[in-house]
């Protein structure tokens, strides 16, 4: 019988290439294959093979060591793409780098970035949306084809590359067989949405100007740094890889350096004066005119555009635009900026004041994404749940005149027309838009937590039971320095 083994992320993997696969494979062989003391010794065995009615996608079957069937493994997709990729395996559909592999449970998208040496690869699998998430007293358990412990930490905390296998050797021995252990910084949570919903706007824009997504900077004509000042060290982060793209700039000048983000917001000129070779700086409030602003470049100068805040005649971040990576989940932006003046927080200086995006604009989007085939939308605000405050207040004072219902939405245009927020009212019909199966939201403030978003998360089955609330400190005397606008016990209660 002729195996090929490979390594992915700390598994390892037999591949068996059988055509037409068979239902019905004998279990027994792979439990005696991959048996480290009689066998040859694995964490699995894949089945690697082409249906007939679709060569174009082959196909995985995953067992694990100990002879059972398993539904998906992204460490095991990551192997198949590998014996796709060198040869091994030669499905006729697949000559490029991204491409589907037919799972149990599905069809996943692989994108290979590229081989960092011929016994490993740099690819990355779209495994679809969680499942099972358990908290437990270390970590989040999450099912992602397999189960795996999340583990939250402290940036400073987080394992240096070459001790995470160590430590979750460590960790495995006091935990469940066949589980796998992540960790991710706390630090990465919040501003991680945002960045990537930055992100896919900006992409969108490019994307509308007849670019395309290059597989690396080598292959690519315009490169986009879209920063964040939140984070510690952001600055040295972008001068840093500034630096590294002169370089390339110098021995391509077609080269189009982009800085866009909330450090763009914050240094403005400065990013030209200290790269001069960058040829465009965008803030917060314009990232999405990226691609227009394109053919405004000229050579040898670098074109800052920075806004002082939204300009309600360019819409809302022209959020439609946006070129998702996900087929079934969508960031959804439903405010700017940020009301609250926490001690240690820049974000009110570089987004602004609070802005709400209109009710009905939203649930639009929503609606388009569900007819486009998207499951899993998360509502993103630097406080969403004082989302619509705002608008309530433009109503009253006239400063937003026409149809009430498309500000502020049916509920608050039938009801009291209390100046209040409208999140609680935005969970419900973002809930209630046919095809969305689940609705997730980032980042709530402690003192805007309100019994009727508790009551919608209650009775809306399509909001997931998860709520990211940051406590920051148990003291109150912390508390009351840091400016959170509550104490411990209106935490607690």
């Amino acid at each position: 019988m002729d195996f090929s083994k490979r390594h992915g992320h700390g598994n390892d993997f037999l591949i068996q290439l059988v055509s037409p696969f068979v239902e019905g494979y004998s279990s027994d062989i792979a439990k005696q294959l991959c048996d480290r003391r009689r066998g040859i010794g694995a964490d699995g065995l894949i089945v690697g093979t082409v249906d007939e009615d679709s060569p174009e996608t082959p196909r995985m079957v995953l067992f694990n060591a100990d002879g059972s069937r398993a539904e998906m493994s992204g460490n095991g997709i990551r192997c198949l793409a590998h014996a796709i990729f060198d040869g091994y395996f030669r499905p006729k559909g697949v000559s490029e780098k991204t491409f589907s592999i037919t799972t149990d449970a599905g069809i996943k998208r692989v994108d290979v970035k590229g081989v960092v040496d011929p016994m490993e690869i740099y690819a990355s699998v779209d495994m679809g949306p969680l499942g099972g998430v358990i908290e437990d007293g270390i970590g989040i358990r999450v099912d992602m084809g397999n189960p795996h412990l999340v583990i939250i930490c402290d940036e400073s905390d987080h394992p240096a590359p070459d001790e995470v296998a160590e430590k979750g050797s460590e960790l495995q021995g006091v935990l469940p067989g066949g589980i796998n252990v992540e960790w991710l910084s706390a630090t990465d949570l919040g501003e991680y949405v945002f960045r990537m919903s930055v992100y896919e706007r900006i992409a969108g824009s490019l994307v509308s100007q007849g670019l395309s997504k290059a597989s690396g900077i080598e292959d690519a004509d315009v490169v986009v740094l879209n920063t964040c000042c939140v984070r510690e060290n952001a600055d040295n982060k972008l001068y840093g890889n500034l630096g590294h793209l002169k370089s390339v700039k110098e021995s391509r000048p077609g080269l189009k350096i982009v800085v866009a983000g909330c450090l763009a917001q914050k240094d403005k000129d400065l990013v030209a004066q200290k790269a001069p070779y960058v040829d465009m700086v965008v803030g917060t409030f314009n990232s999405t005119r990226v691609g227009s602003l394109l053919s405004d470049l000229r050579s040898g100068s670098t074109l800052v555009e920075i806004w002082d805040g939204p300009k309600p005649e360019e819409g809302f971040d022209n959020a439609l635009v946006a070129e998702r990576d996900s087929l079934y989940s969508a960031w959804v932006n439903i405010q700017t900026g940020c009301n609250n003046n926490c001690a240690f927080c820049i974000v009110p200086a570089v987004r602004g004041a609070e802005s709400s995006r209109p009710f009905g604009e939203i649930v639009k989007e929503v609606r388009a994404l569900a007819r486009s085939g998207v499951t899993e939308v998360t509502l993103l605000g630097q406080n969403v749940n004082s989302y619509g405050r705002d608008l309530t207040l433009g109503i009253r004072h006239g400063r937003l005149a026409g149809d009430i219902e498309y500000y502020a939405g049916e509920a608050w245009r039938e009801g009291p027309r209390r100046l209040a927020p409208l999140f609680a009212d935005l969970l419900r019909a973002v809930g209630s838009v046919p095809g969305i199966r689940r609705v997730r939201f980032t980042s709530p403030h402690p003192k805007d937590i309100r019994p009727e978003t508790i009551a919608a998360m209650a009775e809306v089955p399509s909001v997931c039971e998860h709520l990211h609330l940051p406590l920051q400190s148990g003291s109150d005397t912390v508390l009351a320095r840091m400016h959170r606008g509550y104490d411990s016990k209106r935490y607690l209660t």
